[in-house]
């Protein structure tokens, strides 16, 4: 048995714990707790890359528009600049295609994760029966239904007439709609709690702190230092949104903080969505909730406050009230969140090139819950095994730390 310490407490955190506890290792969790926002809706399937061919143009023209996926910030951060350089190199047709590929081939395979866990934890609320696309714009529906190939059986064609009380809030100006009937929705809330039962009934250990450095000596790491003491092990594991520790080990991960809002509505049973929501032409995702939505809006790179900006939140829900069939928003509370997020679609998967027992499960952006689990399995075995990165397919696959 040798003693793991995993660095974080988010899906992809939690899960390495349960698959390198189920193999019988001694794990402790080190985390500060913080209640980071999780998102619950599951898009591997019929999904662009960021990176993709008009990504960089459209960003662009988002400063003017204020409609883009990618907000860019502009910022003289030396990380920013190298991350977006990188961004611009594989924002491309065939980054897009190949990405595509491999969001099928392992969503597929977190999706079995999750299904089986669901069957013991039905709380978690594991839905499969897809996710609503809602376009607002007559030239971005024909431009997708242009790319759908004939009888497409996980896009479909949905009548707006027919499916308008599903949308719940969302019933005008609409100009389509597609069920992307592979994707999937989880409680978020309810599957960490499952998660953390099954850890607690193997024995996994929870520490509340905050590692703030990792001390080595020669080619291997010996302590993560934290606020309230430090902790030894034989492996550590990075699984946080925090880069400040491969940084201060001169270990660039290509990845950047990205900034996004939440945004918390109370709503009537009527107005809730059926489904989750993906607004494609105002690039964000609507959640059902209990009482509820939670809006999800797009990403901003380079901006790195924790303010939430009322004039940001005030554009964005000026531009959703064009879609709402109620006049009035009741009780919305507003939350700026961060990701960790590559710049090549990938995460940070696999060892650290100098120090071997070091690993990083981090940069997913809002895919951690399509991915997570299963590169959990994946990082758990090549910790159990002692394989080197370049011993894992997988990892050369869809890891950032072999994509430039």
């Amino acid at each position: 048995m040798s003693k793991i310490a995993i660095i974080g407490d988010g899906f992809s955190a939690l899960f390495t714990a349960l698959e390198l506890a189920k193999k019988g290792e001694e794990i402790l969790v080190i985390s500060n707790q913080k209640d980071e926002f999780e998102s619950g809706i599951l898009t591997p399937f019929n999904t662009p890359a960021l990176a993709r061919d008009g990504a960089i143009s459209s960003s662009f023209l988002g400063l003017v528009s204020k409609k883009s996926e990618l907000d860019i910030a502009l910022c003289l951060n030396e990380n920013f600049r190298a991350w977006m350089a990188n961004f611009t190199l594989k924002s491309t047709k065939a980054h897009d295609k190949k990405m595509r590929v491999l969001f099928k081939k392992f969503g597929q395979k977190s999706f079995e994760i999750l299904r089986e866990l669901s069957e013991k934890y039905p709380q978690i609320k594991f839905d499969e029966s897809g996710v609503y696309l809602i376009f607002s714009e007559d030239e971005s529906f024909k431009k997708r239904l242009d790319e759908m190939k004939v009888a497409d059986s996980e896009q479909e064609i949905l009548s707006v007439d027919s499916e308008l009380a599903n949308f719940g809030l969302i019933n005008k100006n609409i100009k389509g709609a597609l069920n992307l009937s592979k994707n999937a929705s989880i409680d978020a809330a309810e599957l960490k709690k499952a998660l953390v039962s099954e850890l607690n009934e193997l024995g996994v250990q929870f520490i509340n702190d905050e590692i703030y450095e990792l001390k080595t000596q020669g080619q291997t790491v010996q302590k993560a230092v934290g606020s309230a003491g430090e902790y030894e092990a034989d492996s550590f594991v990075v699984a946080s949104r925090n880069l400040e520790l491969s940084s201060k080990l001169g270990t660039n991960l290509s990845a950047i903080l990205a900034k996004f809002y939440t945004i918390d509505l109370v709503l009537s049973e009527g107005q809730i969505p059926k489904k989750p929501i993906i607004l494609n032409d105002m690039f964000a995702k609507i959640y059902p909730t209990k009482n509820g939505v939670t809006i999800i809006t797009n990403l901003q790179v380079g901006a790195i406050d924790t303010l939430v900006k009322t004039e940001k939140i005030n554009a964005f829900l000026n531009e959703l009230k064009r879609h709402l069939g109620i006049s009035e928003l009741k009780e919305p509370s507003f939350r700026a969140n961060f990701v960790l997020l590559s710049s090549n679609d990938k995460p940070a998967i696999g060892r650290d090139e100098t120090y071997q027992n070091l690993l990083y499960n981090q940069a997913y952006g809002l895919n951690e819950l399509s991915f997570a689990p299963h590169f959990a399995g994946v990082l758990a075995d090549l910790i159990k095994e002692s394989k080197s990165n370049e011993q894992s397919d997988e990892i050369l696959l869809f890891s950032s730390l072999y994509e430039g």
